[in-house]
């Protein structure tokens, strides 16, 4: 049944030859914060622990700023050691560690899969908050983060019980909506045994399965009264922009981007650059970059170059030209797309110019030319990126410089 589960258990057995350096390496891990909840079982001979994935954001000291994610669960058992994870990603980086860590106080490890326990169906959103204070903002972190998983990374998942389609575009399917009910219905009871704080009626309205409300509750009496994040599209397509305040769009707008409601996200954003200057958010780069990459998406690349414009001239009005830089380099992406490599060109070159410390133009306008055939101007951009990449020391930097300078070659011939 694995190619019909969403979730599968991953796990990693090796044998122990020497418990004496397993056991200090694992005492490192525990000062480092990387192994937590350590219970050990003496009658039974048996320790066991969670430990955190290092792309958790926890420091080689210990120190995190956001929530440690779960990696793997830990097990020892007389001369065996378990490690064990629905997280296939994360467990093989924890395996990999660990090995390197301990060394030959270890076997190679035999990889297994299988069924998935229920109460690991939610692995991917457990954090641990180490930073927190108190009790109550522990409490919060977590709620706000499987909030957040839920309704805007779970959503956009492609799922195998629904054939690989995301919830979002499931819940507009006449037979996979059926089933998503289902998949809901599962995920919910696999929470309430866990204990995860969260509402699934939030996740159905915001999908569009909320069963149907009462007749003279269809309407808050105010606009204050609207909770926007959890609408689903039909409920934002519904809401009136002109009725609403400004920070109320912006959510309608955020809200729709997460439900990939493209249209109505464009309708949102379109309103909110067209109303008078904000003083408190004199920045709408936002709102103008997206509505460049929908006309672009849509393959109007007249329209994109208007936005590009527009958005540019209201920087230049009402937020000190901060933005300039930003909105030549679309201006520069957009002419490219339209095929116009001389002009796009010359907007790159004033670009880097103007800010040649800053790689990222350098990058992107390589790309724009390759993407044209433009081999030598590619070359061009690709060769001075990689020069000031090598003389930051950036390695990470010189690596994609690299691939561009070999990928303008190749069209240079």
């Amino acid at each position: 049944m694995e190619e019909h589960a969403d979730t599968i258990d991953h796990s990693a057995v090796m044998q122990i030859p020497d418990p004496k350096r397993l056991f200090e390496s694992l005492d490192a891990w525990q000062r480092e914060r990387r192994l937590v909840g350590v219970q050990v079982q003496q009658e039974e001979g048996t320790v066991t622990g969670v430990v955190l994935d290092r792309s958790g954001l926890v420091t080689a000291t210990g120190t995190t700023t956001q929530p440690a994610k779960l990696g793997a669960y830990l097990l020892i058992l007389a001369n065996m050691v378990l490690l064990r994870s629905t997280l296939a990603d994360a467990l093989d980086r924890i395996r990999q560690e660990f090995q390197e860590r301990v060394g030959p106080a270890v076997s190679e490890a035999r990889i297994q899969r299988g069924p998935a326990n229920f109460a690991d169906v939610l692995s991917d959103l457990v954090i641990f908050p180490l930073g927190s204070s108190s009790k109550e903002e522990t409490a919060r972190i977590v709620r706000e983060h499987v909030q957040r998983y839920f309704e805007e990374t779970w959503i956009h998942r492609p799922l195998r019980s629904l054939a690989n389609v995301p919830p979002v575009d499931a819940a507009g399917h006449p037979v996979l909506r059926k089933k998503l009910r289902g998949v809901i219905a599962f995920l919910e009871d696999c929470a309430k045994s866990g204990g995860e704080p969260y509402d699934f009626e939030r996740l159905r309205h915001k999908l569009g399965l909320a069963a149907p409300a009462e007749p003279q509750a269809a309407a808050p009496a105010a606009t204050t009264a609207l909770d926007i994040s959890t609408m689903s599209a039909a409920e934002l397509a519904a809401l009136q922009p002109q009725t609403l305040s400004n920070d109320q769009v912006d959510e309608a707008y955020r809200a729709a981007q997460k439900l990939d409601a493209h249209e109505l996200a464009v309708r949102f954003a379109r309103n909110l650059v067209s109303r008078p200057p904000q003083p408190q958010r004199p920045d709408c780069f936002p709102w103008y970059t997206y509505l460049v990459q929908r006309a672009l998406a849509a393959g109007d690349t007249d329209a994109a170059l208007q936005y590009v414009d527009e958005g540019e001239k209201a920087d230049c009005e009402n937020n000190e030209g901060r933005r300039r830089n930003d909105y030549e380099l679309r201006r520069g992406q957009v002419l490219a797309k339209r095929g116009e490599a001389g002009p796009a060109h010359e907007v790159f070159e004033r670009l880097v110019a103007r800010a040649p410390d800053e790689l990222r133009y350098r990058g992107t306008a390589a790309e724009s030319m390759l993407s044209i055939k433009q081999g030598p101007a590619a070359l061009h951009f690709a060769e001075e990126g990689l020069a000031r990449a090598r003389a930051k020391n950036d390695r990470d930097s010189e690596q994609y410089f690299m691939e561009l300078v070999s990928a303008a070659r190749r069209q240079v011939g």
